[in-house]
């Protein structure tokens, strides 16, 4: 699932590299709105983003970020990105997934008790699996 989510990315930013989604045609500030906005909502559509994430999945995820900031930036696909991730103000993916997370919790607190997300929500929460020994939910 993530794999999927990683190449649509790819594919995504590829494809907007060549009609001036670079560091030549539009500011990166902008291309960082652009990143969260709309190319994360629509590779992350349809992921299991609530449950663990493995750390093999979390490495794809932050190669696809780094992608991305070396794209806006003009930057050799072999150059160094702790920086340039830094110098654009991103947060991490794994970190954005987390607010991601917290929002939707916060959503569910906030709405009443008959709405349909929070059924949803509440009705996958009973599926989760708990697991006695690390007294933990995988969510």
């Amino acid at each position: 699932m993530i794999t999927r989510c990683c190449q649509s990315a790819r594919r995504t930013v590829s494809s907007l590299k060549f009609v001036g989604f670079n560091s030549y045609d539009l500011h990166p500030i902008v291309c960082v709105k652009i990143w969260h906005r709309m190319i994360l909502s629509t590779s992350f559509y349809a992921c299991e983003l609530l449950s663990n994430i493995c750390a093999k999945d979390i490495i794809k995820l932050e190669n696809t970020q780094r992608h991305f900031a070396r794209v806006i930036q003009g930057l050799d696909h072999k150059s160094s990105t702790d920086t340039t991730i830094a110098n654009l103000g991103m947060w991490s993916l794994t970190g954005f997934i987390d607010k991601c997370r917290l929002l939707l919790l916060g959503r569910l607190c906030t709405n009443s008790c008959f709405s349909t997300m929070k059924h949803i929500v509440c009705s996958y929460l009973a599926t989760v699996n708990v697991d006695n020994t690390n007294a933990s939910t995988s969510i």
